[in-house]
């Protein structure tokens, strides 16, 4: 897959072959300049995110450019390429972390992590995300193989609303976990000023979450 998102980029097309196999050049996963470059460049700051956090460098790393929560192992999906946190979480395992907690509160399910690591008893996948949006996975009762915790919640979800669920149910599901790291997706199609986003949320519940 790597092989094909790299020559995708060269040349700029991709074969009906591989738009079948890998998911490249359809609508929601396009080719264009830096479809390779631009996505690797994320994943390598969620790695020195990572290799920092391990070494007790640092506490906490924003990695803008990651996130990328849709991608699956061998193909491109939702406008994901590669997946960032997927890779990132792998990393801080092998750097020594026991557990990692993976919090994602984008309004979309985080369907890609919660596949890589169905029924893994080393990291805890905890997803708010709007009911019945793309991709339509993410249900109540779905929990991952015993690994994932899922909180779909309705259009107009709101600051005070997320405030209660990250209290009693967010904050509780990780501290029960122990984890010896935090991986938080805060996506930004959840606040209400993205033109496309039926949430209501603003960035007070992204900060109330980083705290």
């Amino acid at each position: 897959y790597i092989a094909a998102l790299q020559a995708a980029e060269d040349a700029g097309t991709v074969s009906e072959e591989t738009r079948k196999r890998h998911g490249l050049g359809t609508l929601s996963n396009p080719v264009f300049p830096e479809m390779f470059r631009r996505p690797a460049t994320a994943v390598g700051g969620g790695l020195l995110a990572a290799e920092l956090v391990m070494s007790g460098q640092v506490h906490a790393v924003h990695n803008i450019g990651g996130g990328t929560h849709h991608a699956l192992a061998d193909g491109a999906s939702g406008f994901c390429f590669l997946n960032e946190p997927v890779l990132t979480i792998q990393h801080l395992l092998r750097l020594g972390a026991r557990r990692v907690a993976y919090v994602d509160i984008d309004a979309h399910h985080g369907d890609g992590v919660e596949i890589a690591f169905h029924g893994s008893e080393r990291v805890r996948v905890i997803s708010v995300h709007e009911d019945r949006r793309w991709p339509f996975t993410g249900a109540l009762e779905d929990t991952g193989g015993g690994a994932a915790f899922n909180l779909p919640v309705p259009r107009g979800f709101n600051d005070s609303e997320f405030a209660l669920a990250l209290e009693e149910v967010i904050l509780p599901a990780v501290e029960g976990f122990a984890p010896d790291a935090v991986f938080l997706q805060c996506g930004s199609d959840a606040l209400t000023e993205d033109p496309l986003s039926r949430l209501a949320l603003s960035n007070n519940s992204h900060f109330r979450a980083v705290l």
